[in-house]
């Protein structure tokens, strides 16, 4: 992809990548914790799991930075709670997030008006939040070397279901979902 405006409904590059093949996708079910179920982060890494309930999407992103360093931030959910955002604030706060962009429902602040106050309260006006009609979720961490991006069937905040999640440090899935961001 060379530009964000190869992104335009309709041309080939808005539908996805095919990204390199690889082997030895892991998939690690029903483990305790994020960390046991990513296991070793090295470049180039691919997990597939479920989470059988044990950990959610912000789990997996704080396993990630201090392996790979302070990162540029993107997260897109469909909602998210107040302990979320503060955990988004804290790592803001702690330079472990370089540079961070929110992609949420643009119902959220109608669907959810206190949610949308406290967004305010905690992350501050000057936050890069995106509105658009949206059920994605999607977490990219770039830092170095390293292009992660996280899909997963749940949103930024604790979820006691089943959810799926893959990871994959790809440049050119990475910049895919960027190109979306």
């Amino acid at each position: 992809m060379t530009s964000d405006t190869a992104l335009l409904p309709g041309s080939t590059d808005w539908f996805g990548v095919t990204p390199a093949k690889r082997r030895g996708i892991t998939v690690r079910a029903g483990t305790v914790d994020a960390a046991a179920a990513l296991g070793a982060i090295v470049p180039g890494f691919r997990r597939v799991m479920v989470t059988r309930c044990l950990f959610s999407l912000y789990d997996i992103v704080d396993v990630l930075l201090p392996i790979i360093g302070a990162a540029d931030v993107a997260v897109s959910t469909w909602t998210l709670s107040r302990l979320h955002m503060e955990r988004i604030r804290r790592l803001l706060d702690e330079g472990r997030f370089r540079s961070f962009v929110l992609v949420l429902d643009r119902s959220f602040p109608t669907r959810q008006p206190g949610y949308a106050q406290e967004l305010r309260e905690v992350l501050g006006n000057g936050l890069d939040v995106r509105l658009t009609k949206t059920h994605a979720k999607f977490v990219t961490l770039g830092a170095g070397d390293w292009r992660i991006v996280i899909r997963s069937s749940g949103n930024y905040n604790q979820s006691p279901r089943l959810e799926n999640v893959d990871i994959d440090d790809d440049g050119e899935i990475y910049a895919f979902f960027r190109g979306i961001v």
